[in-house]
């Protein structure tokens, strides 16, 4: 089972479609965020990151600028702290790749911006 960590500006938007529709011809099972209902207040993040540590990897997508959010930078240290493998999908790539997530770092501004929040810092050709 994989985790699709992306960013809920990504929610519903064409990016979102063909993301979705490639990794479910690649995986069997895709676990797709926008279906779990959050938790409440503080616990906003719980329900996804309780899915995440189920998982076999985390699949993470960037925004165009290069950023991930701040949920999706949740996830993805979550999972690295359980020792899930983390991989950057980039659709755009002929063909679309997935690359080894070694590390993430936080924006400048990620406590004014969730939405620029941190970004992949490294990665290798899985």
């Amino acid at each position: 089972m994989i985790y699709y960590a992306h960013s809920m500006r990504i929610y519903g938007t064409k990016q979102e479609e063909r993301e979705l529709k490639y990794l479910r011809k690649v995986f069997k099972n895709v676990v797709d965020p926008k279906k779990i209902k959050p938790g409440e207040g503080d616990n906003y993040m719980k329900p996804y990151l309780d899915k995440v540590k189920k998982c076999d990897m985390v699949v993470v997508t960037r925004l165009h600028n290069g950023c991930i959010g701040k949920g999706a930078y949740e996830e993805i240290t979550v999972a690295m702290s359980n020792r899930i493998p983390v991989v950057l999908f980039d659709i755009d790539e002929v063909p679309p790749v997935f690359m080894q997530v070694e590390s993430v770092k936080l924006a400048s501004n990620h406590k004014k911006d969730w939405v620029n929040y941190a970004f992949i810092e490294k990665w290798n050709i899985a």
